[in-house]
């Protein structure tokens, strides 16, 4: 009788263990809402995360050459532009929306130099480029006519955004990239300057490469600076985005040590955890946080007190979680094995499994409404896929 007991415990505790560890066989998901884009070079794109904006119904595409390809809604051709003249050899590229209050309709980054680039009908023109001594981390970003862009020398610029004119600059101290190495710095340091507005008083918040957070107002006056806990591996930040919609009084930063919420006004701390953060998302109905760790966690933290309301394990047959996806109330998690992951908000429980495609590695861009996203995506051979995933 005993025996029998101990065998069912044990039995139990193996079921349990099951519970809270699922395994996910890509094969077994159902069919891909995707389609291929077709008449593009795969070698543009292998190894390399597809640039994707939408504009004025317009996909627009930045290859690892230094060209961006124009397309329709139908994904049929429209016509290109060459950036790549007096670029031998291209290591960074970024492709960032701009502002309709300006000329500009977005940018494009090749290493050190930004093109500001306004729409026109298949394709756009360069209105003006700026070069800069080192090349650009993260995206340029345009607020009130001004736009902010963060270089890998820890400096930070304020250009005109109508001209390209150099308003101000603030040199952030060395940084010693003997500790990370250069290629980790360019690689993981994916935040970029971050601007917004208080009190009718623009205010731009720079997470600076050495793992330091300054805040200053349009003229460049430092506002107050904060420093997240690190170590010499994981410095650079990872996410920087407002707790709100539009205007804010607190962000949330995060690098591979920790997490925190800042108010943006006095730089006063709100609270923070000690995690790896690899991607944050914000419900703003639900009011809280969500995170994919590190380790493949997810998790639903309270934005006002830091509190981990639910935390959610879901293992990947030789894979991992890349990233998190706006999906209106839902959370939505990428894998790098093209697995989609709908989870609900609240309880941080699975609704549904999607299969996007196999061997997608990044996210290029997207959109939502209650029943559906779209997305972009890049395979490992290089292939680009658009995706509508319907997570009702």
């Amino acid at each position: 009788m005993n025996s029998d007991f101990k065998r069912f415990m044990q039995f139990i505790v193996v079921l349990i263990a099951l519970l809270f560890t699922i395994h996910y066989d890509v094969d077994a998901v159902g069919n891909s809402p995707c389609n291929l884009l077709k008449g593009i070079d795969q070698k543009l794109f292998q190894g390399r995360a597809p640039l994707v904006i939408k504009y004025n119904e317009k996909s627009i595409m930045l290859d690892r050459t230094g060209i961006l390809h124009y397309y329709n809604k139908k994904l049929s051709r429209l016509g290109e532009i060459d950036l790549s003249v007096n670029h031998k050899k291209i290591s960074r590229t970024g492709l960032t929306s701009g502002s309709d209050s300006t000329a500009i309709s977005y940018t494009a980054i090749l290493d050190n130099v930004l093109y500001a680039i306004q729409d026109v009908e298949n394709t756009g023109r360069v209105q003006w480029k700026k070069e800069f001594r080192a090349p650009i981390k993260g995206a340029s970003n345009v607020f009130n006519s001004k736009l902010a862009v963060l270089t890998a020398d820890n400096y930070m610029y304020m250009l005109d955004a109508t001209n390209g004119e150099l308003l101000w600059s603030y040199y952030n101290g060395s940084h010693d990239i003997r500790l990370t190495g250069l290629y980790t710095v360019m690689s993981s340091h994916s935040a970029s300057p971050f601007l917004t507005s208080k009190d009718d008083i623009g205010i731009v918040i720079v997470p600076f490469l050495n793992g330091e957070l300054k805040a200053f107002d349009e003229r460049g006056k430092i506002l107050w600076s904060y420093k997240l806990s690190v170590d010499h591996i994981n410095t650079p930040f990872t996410d920087i985005a407002s707790l709100t919609p539009g205007f804010t009084d607190n962000i949330v930063v995060a690098n591979k040590s920790g997490i925190a919420v800042i108010n943006i006004t006095s730089g006063n701390l709100i609270w923070s955890q000690p995690l790896q953060v690899q991607s944050i998302n914000i419900d703003y109905k639900q009011g809280w946080l969500n995170v994919v760790t590190e380790d493949d966690r997810i998790l639903g933290i309270d934005k006002h007190n830091g509190e981990i309301k639910f935390e959610t394990k879901l293992a990947i047959r030789n894979g991992k979680y890349t990233m998190l996806m706006p999906c209106s109330d839902v959370i939505c998690v990428i894998s790098n094995k093209g697995v989609v992951f709908v989870l609900d908000s609240y309880s941080g429980n699975v609704m549904k499994v999607i299969n996007v495609t196999k061997g997608v590695y990044y996210k290029a861009f997207s959109s939502y409404d209650e029943l559906k996203a779209s997305f972009a995506f890049v395979t490992g051979r290089g292939d680009i896929y658009f995706c509508d995933v319907e997570y009702r």
